[in-house]
């Protein structure tokens, strides 16, 4: 009886011991991805400020000095992401060469969504897809009619495929 409940307590502690070694590593992996794209939107801004400071143009224009760079990222046959100045917006779809996302799913429309910044908030607007895009936001989940804000953090899912949202405040005076 001794035996056995020696043996159940070692495989409980190495069951722990396993459980945390993978709980590290996928945080870890996790925290490489959000690095990469956020040395990504570095990389962005920097030449977006060189290129602007290039044009004879913009000597005159104020430019931000803290820029809104965005990051989504998602899951398909491998990992992908994909960095953005919402400035500009992204569309996402299913069409080639008009969306800049470009999600090979039957169930997402032609021209599904757009996400793009407004004043110093970012917004989700989905432009009448047939089967909608939905957000979540901590534990709640709606779907979009509309024009939506969204957050860092927010998951987007168009079709099958599932978004994470990540935002970035980038001051191109460190750069």
């Amino acid at each position: 009886m001794k035996n056995i409940t020696t043996l159940i307590i070692i495989i409980a502690v190495l069951s722990c011991a396993g459980a945390s070694i993978f709980l590290a590593v996928r945080s870890n992996r996790r925290k490489n991805r959000i690095l990469d794209m956020y040395n990504a939107a570095r990389k962005l801004v920097k030449e977006q400020n060189l290129n602007a400071s290039l044009r004879e143009d913009d000597r005159n224009k104020k430019r931000e000095r803290v820029r809104m760079i965005v990051a989504l990222s998602w899951k398909q046959a491998e990992r992908e992401s994909f960095v953005f100045d919402p400035l500009e917006g992204v569309r996402i779809g299913r069409e080639n060469g008009v969306n800049n996302v470009v999600i090979p799913d039957q169930e997402v429309s032609l021209r599904h969504c757009v996400l793009y910044r407004k004043g110093r908030s970012l917004v989700l607007e989905d432009l009448r897809s047939t089967n909608g895009t939905t957000v979540t936001h901590g534990l709640r989940s709606c779907r979009v009619r509309g024009a939506v804000y969204v957050y860092n953090g927010d998951k987007i899912r168009v079709g099958s495929t599932e978004m994470l949202l990540h935002v970035f405040w980038i001051d191109s005076a460190y750069l």
